[in-house]
């Protein structure tokens, strides 16, 4: 905590990984099937034997440990008046890609880390715009700043998982075909 306490007077913001470490854990979820179909053959094939591999090892591991310690000490840090924000990076074991990703992380927040579904929504949102500076114009819906929207079948308040379920989203005051977007990249990411 004293260390914690130090990031937090310095500053420091977290962003939160649970989602990119969660793939060297026992304990992960089986793979989402439209991030699957989303994937290259090739990585596909990469990503399936490293998950193999992973979830054929003797649990609990020291990665499965550390999840759970790195989780903890999420909530400490943001508990004790911390930035906390969430970012993935498409990197691990193959199984982290863009978009569903940031929806696993969103979800660890309240699964792993014991945020209420609209702390983590803020944490996704609000938190990363303070963090990289951008509060004034983003991060939340205000007369005068710009925002981009989702139109959610679903109501995250109360199931995360619902982010998932996205329609149309808003950007740049266009509208885009969500299905249509995923479409479109089946069998590409990893080319």
């Amino acid at each position: 905590k004293q260390f914690i306490q130090f990031l937090i007077d310095k500053k420091v913001s977290i962003t939160s990984s649970l989602a990119v470490f969660e793939g060297a854990t026992t304990t992960q979820p089986q793979p989402n099937q439209e991030a699957l179909n989303a994937m290259s053959p090739d990585t596909r094939d990469f990503y399936l034997q490293r998950l193999a591999a992973t979830k054929s090892a003797k649990g609990p591991t020291a990665y499965d440990k550390a999840f759970a310690n790195t989780s903890k000490m999420e909530k400490i840090f943001h508990d004790m008046g911390g930035l906390l924000s969430v970012g993935t990076d498409p990197t691990g074991n193959g199984g982290t890609i863009a978009g569903f990703g940031n929806w696993r992380a969103i979800e660890l927040l309240v699964e792993s880390d014991g945020f209420t579904p609209l702390e983590a929504i803020k944490i996704a949102t609000l938190n990363g715009a303070i963090a990289l500076g951008f509060d004034k114009n983003i991060g939340t819906i205000e007369t005068g700043k710009n925002a981009d929207l989702l139109i959610i079948d679903g109501d995250p308040s109360k199931n995360i998982s619902d982010i998932r379920k996205v329609q149309i989203v808003f950007r740049n005051g266009v509208g885009y075909d969500s299905k249509k977007i995923f479409e479109s990249v089946k069998g590409k990411v990893g080319f």
